[in-house]
């Protein structure tokens, strides 16, 4: 895999590394790589419970709140990152044959929940950016388990149009299956897919 690759804190990936790798157990599937919480971006090849042999490259960063005076709800975010502050441009990896499947995720380990952002749509990047997202948001993933919305552009219209997605860890899966299927489509697209690909709706507060 011709990958870049970057040295990582560890502290700050292990609970990264962990939440994928559990939530994927959890659907139980066998893990046949684990990779180090030393380099990034993780390499974890798996198998699922119908057979199928897959693997993921995640590009993961945790997703933390902050809460500003006089304004209602915490502001959520993940920073996307690596290496030095150069400005240079960085290529999020692809697999031209189809077998790992290229996240760009914020994980909360606290909270139990991801927000993933489209790969394709952020390639090449200039690290360090940004994906912020509402109090709101965090609330319906939480209960939920998945939901799907446009992210807000804020004062900047230039920006184009997004679809975030949050998942729950039991909800990986699902995400893997989505982000495998909407590679390189319009935004459009990937909300209608995302609407396909999601769990089986669960009863508020379960």
């Amino acid at each position: 895999m011709n990958t870049r690759t970057y040295r990582v804190p560890t502290e700050t990936q292990i609970p990264l590394l962990s939440f994928m790798l559990n939530a994927l157990e959890k659907a139980r599937c066998q893990i046949i790589h684990r990779p180090s919480p030393e380099t990034a971006p993780f390499r974890i090849t798996y198998q699922a419970p119908s057979g199928e042999r897959a693997g993921i490259v995640a590009y993961a960063f945790l997703a933390s709140a902050k809460t500003t005076r006089n304004q209602p709800g915490a502001k959520h975010r993940f920073q996307a990152t690596y290496g030095a502050r150069d400005r240079r441009l960085h290529e999020l990896w692809q697999d031209p044959y189809g077998i790992f499947t290229t996240l760009l995720v914020g994980i909360n380990p606290d909270l139990g929940f991801f927000v993933g952002a489209d790969p394709v749509l952020h390639s090449p990047t200039r690290f360090p950016i940004s994906i912020e997202f509402n109090d709101a948001a965090v609330k319906e993933i939480v209960a939920r388990g998945w939901h799907v919305w446009e992210r807000d552009n804020g004062v900047d219209k230039d920006r184009p149009v997004e679809i975030l997605l949050g998942g729950t860890a039991d909800s990986l899966l699902h995400y893997l299956a989505f982000e495998r299927t909407a590679l390189g489509q319009d935004q459009g697209h990937r909300h209608l897919l995302a609407d396909k690909f999601a769990p089986p709706p669960r009863a508020i507060g379960t």
